[in-house]
């Protein structure tokens, strides 16, 4: 019996190759990955709980601390941080900042948070310097309102 090539890189593959490829090449070929991906498709559709038990399984997969210590060794050698902060520019940099200080302070009214900042930089602690900005801002408001009553009347 004559043996079998892959047709791509010429490794010695198996009589039952359909493809005549060899597995790691028949990975990478885009006309299997696309049957593959497919005929997949074709199963979770026809079997919706075949679907939740692949969802469940993968979970549970994901979730164990193996797989957690596995993705993060993963992410130091590929070194995933420096992609990350090559492709961030100045102005992207700024809006994460922008986006993330809005997050952390949501509990601060706007028109405070100036206030609150420059609290928190003089030594104030952060439930201290929310209280003194929430005092400052109903002192604000009571204010306004007070305004708008008698201007209306």
């Amino acid at each position: 019996m004559t043996e079998r090539l892959c047709r791509t890189c010429g490794t010695t593959i198996t009589a039952k190759s359909k493809s005549g490829l060899c597995r790691p090449c028949a990975r990478k070929d885009p006309e299997i990955k696309a049957k593959k991906s497919a005929s997949v498709k074709l199963a979770y559709q026809r079997d919706p709980v075949y679907l939740e038990e692949q969802r469940q399984r993968l979970l549970e997969r994901n979730r164990s601390n193996k797989m957690r210590a596995l993705a993060g060794k993963k992410a130091k050698e590929l070194r995933i941080w420096e992609k990350g902060n090559a492709a961030m520019t100045p102005e992207l940099r700024q809006r994460a900042g922008k986006t993330l200080s809005e997050r952390r302070l949501s509990h601060i009214p706007p028109e405070v948070r100036d206030d609150y900042r420059r609290l928190t930089r003089n030594r104030f602690r952060r439930d201290e310097a929310t209280a003194l900005v929430m005092d400052l801002h109903a002192h604000r408001m009571g204010k306004f309102i007070r305004k708008l009553v008698q201007e209306s009347a």
